[in-house]
């Protein structure tokens, strides 16, 4: 039991210095597939390479502390394909916010061109991530 006091502790800590990295779709990708299905286009896949994209811009946003879609990597489609990944399809979305997975959710839905982006039969699959509030939606077709 202690040690698994101390453990908490720890992660407590790490999150607390670090802020809490969000690394996975969750709730946001069902939420993205929900309205996907809604509108009548097929759900997305999330993929990894496109999640930890997602991460890495999510991290330089917060570091920066301005939402942009350049990032020392270069822009969007650029660092993918930097990594080595063939796409036909590339769109992404940027926000900031601290109010959670419906708020930022709700943000992109109602401007037209995050919309587009979620709503787009061109992708096939999905990576989503949040540092510190500064969320990145990477969209493909791989």
């Amino acid at each position: 039991m202690h040690l698994f006091t101390c453990l908490s502790a720890v992660v407590v800590l790490a999150v607390a210095v670090y802020g809490a990295p969000f690394r996975s779709g969750g709730s946001i990708a069902d939420m993205v597939n929900d309205a996907r299905l809604r509108a009548g286009v097929s759900p997305l896949r999330e993929l990894d390479v496109l999640r930890d994209d997602a991460w890495e811009h999510s991290k330089y946003q917060a570091n920066l502390g301005q939402v942009t879609h350049q990032d020392s990597r270069g822009q969007g489609s650029d660092r993918l394909s930097r990594e080595g990944v063939q796409l036909s399809y590339w769109a992404e979305n940027v926000a900031y916010t601290n109010e959670g997975d419906a708020a930022v959710f709700d943000i992109w839905m109602n401007s037209p061109q995050h919309r587009d982006n979620i709503l787009s039969s061109q992708s096939n699959c999905v990576g989503i991530s949040q540092v510190d509030g500064y969320w990145t939606q990477v969209f493909a077709r791989v």
